[in-house]
């Protein structure tokens, strides 16, 4: 469901991810718990300030381009609200390198590390060669029967450094990476 709305909200400007659910505290599979609902609430409320009554062109920490470097090095820019992108481990339980997958033909290719080389660009090294067909997920699996949320299910740790805090100051609304799978290369837009 998460990558169907994001595809959507590639193709229709009118449709806008103002964040993924996996960072917000779930109750179950699939329902908040009460905090994670205010999370999402404040985080919606967040972004639609800044699309409605601010004008901006806000968009989420998503992927603009993946481009294949050599047959084990991929990198992955992404687009940035509040730059420099963060790899938190603190807030979501890193699920194995950071929420990132790659596959081919053959199946998973192995990761060796995922590193940030700036502060919108992520650098992922495989253990072998990417083979035909290669396709780059975020958030993208998790465990079946383990619920959603910050630590199990479909998750990733990158955000970005929005300094925006809740009205009432109880939570800090970064701007978390959307879940997607895409090919590589791949260019927003195209």
């Amino acid at each position: 469901i998460a990558q169907a709305i994001f595809e959507a909200s590639e193709e229709d400007p009118r449709i806008l991810v103002a964040a993924p659910m996996y960072q917000a505290v779930h109750a179950d599979d699939l329902h908040f718990a009460s905090a994670g609902g205010k999370l999402m609430g404040m985080q919606w409320g967040k972004v639609l300030y800044k699309r409605v009554f601010r004008g901006e062109d806000w968009r989420p920490v998503e992927p603009r381009r993946i481009t294949k470097h050599s047959p084990r090095v991929i990198t992955i820019k992404f687009q940035v609200p509040e730059a420099p992108l963060v790899f938190d481990t603190t807030h979501v339980v890193d699920p194995g390198d950071y929420g990132f997958t790659v596959e081919d033909d053959s199946g998973v290719v192995s990761i060796a590390s995922v590193d940030l080389i700036n502060s919108d660009t992520v650098r992922i090294t495989t253990a072998a060669d990417i083979g035909a067909n290669p396709l780059l997920g975020y958030a993208y699996y998790g465990v079946g029967g383990n619920g959603g949320g910050p630590i199990s299910g479909a998750r990733g740790c990158l955000r970005d450094s929005d300094p925006t805090i809740s009205a009432d100051g109880s939570e800090a609304l970064w701007n978390w990476a959307v879940t997607f799978q895409k090919p590589i290369p791949y260019v927003k837009g195209t």
